[in-house]
């Protein structure tokens, strides 16, 4: 009985460390690299308080729908974001998706995410789909 307690105890450990850190939100300074790859872990780990926190007000509500009917289970960011101007940049990444909604079904997608400076500063992402 007391192998079965310990090894139970073993298995609770190693499940507390696979567990995913919650999303912290980044400083007003970060770049916007930063800021679209916390959106996306909080995206991806299901937090829409942080996703929404992270996007525009504008844009709130679409960070909604990868919380609900679609999820993201995966993301890689290429490298070298469109920079438009000083306060606008736009990124393209591959997404990979379960579930589906309306407009978009599980599996891999590129995507397109623009982030926009805001008046205090802060980079927010303003806008995203599958076209830029």
């Amino acid at each position: 009985m007391r192998s079965t307690a310990l090894s139970a105890a073993a298995i609770l450990v190693l499940l507390a460390g696979c567990a995913r850190s919650p999303v912290v939100l980044p400083p007003a300074s970060a770049s916007p690299a930063i800021v679209l790859d916390a959106y996306l872990d909080a995206l991806q780990s299901g937090d829409c308080r942080v996703a929404r926190a992270l996007a525009t007000a504008g844009f709130a509500d679409q960070s909604d729908a990868f919380c609900s009917g679609v999820r993201v289970t995966a993301y890689s960011v290429f490298p070298d974001p469109s920079i438009v101007n000083a306060n606008y940049v736009e990124f393209t990444l591959s997404l990979t998706t379960s579930g589906r909604d309306e407009t978009l079904l599980a599996g891999s997608h590129t995507w397109f995410y623009a982030l926009t400076r805001q008046a205090g500063r802060a980079w927010r992402v303003d806008g995203g789909g599958d076209g830029p």
